[in-house]
């Protein structure tokens, strides 16, 4: 059998986000972490990519680090995201001046927040699931926020293949603005 880090990684965060728990153990996470490629030019990392994508421009990131539901992808030229299981909570390097950015919940609200700018704050429903087909479904989540008398929209998706990996997680990056999404594109 073959394993494959980046969806073991993956399953450490769906076993965080399961209602039934998952029997993975401490020795069993310790082997994923050392399964986890680090990134680099090295072919074999393609079967362990994803494509961050958002505002027309796409960087290839690999998992390279699982903590409890928390995944770190990266990429050799100082790219980095965090998930956390439920959203896109950091994303640092990106080239030119977009600057730091994190996101997070407190309660019913997710807050945004980019380097040089306060935070917006969006009250958001709870998560529910949906499916397509019984090769499409996940959960969403609908956040709002009111600003100049408008109400601005921004939405939270993971969504599953056929299997039950992950495929795509795709998040909002403020209310009213452009969605990033990181889609899993390795081979399977």
């Amino acid at each position: 059998m073959i394993i494959r880090p980046s969806l073991l990684a993956v399953a450490l965060v769906i076993c965080g986000l399961s209602f039934s728990g998952c029997a993975l153990r401490s020795p069993q996470v310790d082997t994923v972490k050392r399964l986890i490629p680090t990134g680099g030019q090295d072919p074999r990392l393609a079967a362990y990519a994803w494509t961050l994508s958002f505002n027309g421009v796409s960087y290839l990131l690999y998992p390279i680090e699982a903590s409890g539901r928390r995944v770190v992808f990266a990429n050799g030229n100082g790219l980095r995201l965090e998930w956390d299981g439920e959203t896109i909570i950091v994303i640092d390097g990106v080239p030119g001046a977009f600057g730091r950015y994190e996101s997070g919940v407190e309660g019913d609200e997710r807050w945004y927040a980019r380097a040089g700018s306060p935070a917006v704050r969006a009250r958001c429903s709870p998560i529910r699931s949906w499916r397509l087909s019984e090769s499409r479904y996940g959960w969403r989540q609908e956040c709002s926020s009111v600003a100049a008398d408008r109400t601005l929209r921004s939405t939270h998706v993971v969504e599953f293949d056929q299997s039950g990996n992950i495929s795509l997680i795709e998040a909002s990056m403020a209310p009213g603005g452009s969605p990033i999404s990181l889609a899993f594109i390795g081979q399977r």
